[in-house]
């Protein structure tokens, strides 16, 4: 199954991105329940107000989910824009079914306090989706990645 929901910036996840280091930092895509409500005014960092939402490591999935490998960053149509993207995350579902309703993207090279950057639905009506054994989930990347953001001077 692939899912390719809108990406949601956590508001403190522009502040925490460490945009200079977005290539050479350890960037990781996890899965989470739907007992996870995002609050994305005051949720700051996973391992503080994600992790416990977090799917256990079973059937395919591994906790802390999965590293970004293959990471770009590539300028856009207007004047200081840039976009990042990444390989799509995928699982490949063993051993039984694998629910969960979000996705969560976050920073995973500080010890701890490690920052959200942003999260979306695994289906965009806002219910849990179960892919069965066998099958692959995959976060769908948009051609324009994860985000972009525009430098403006001042």
């Amino acid at each position: 199954m692939a899912t390719n929901s809108a990406f949601q910036w956590y508001d403190k996840g522009v502040k925490n991105l460490n945009f200079a280091g977005v290539l050479t930092s350890t960037l990781k895509v996890a899965l989470v329940y739907s007992t996870y409500v995002p609050d994305k005014v005051n949720d700051e960092f996973f391992d503080v107000d994600v992790s416990l939402d977090e799917l256990i490591t079973l059937n395919g999935y591994t906790t802390g989910g999965i590293e970004l490998i293959t990471k770009t960053v590539t300028i856009g149509l207007s004047p200081g824009e840039w976009r990042f993207g990444s390989d799509q995350p995928i699982w490949t579902i063993a051993g039984g079914d694998v629910t969960a309703r979000y996705w969560v993207l976050y920073d995973d090279t500080p010890v701890s306090n490690k920052p959200l950057v942003g999260y979306g639905l695994l289906d965009d009506t806002n219910i849990d989706v179960t892919t069965l054994d066998g099958f692959l989930l995959t976060i769908g990347i948009p051609a324009t990645g994860w985000f972009s953001t525009t430098k403006t001077d001042g």
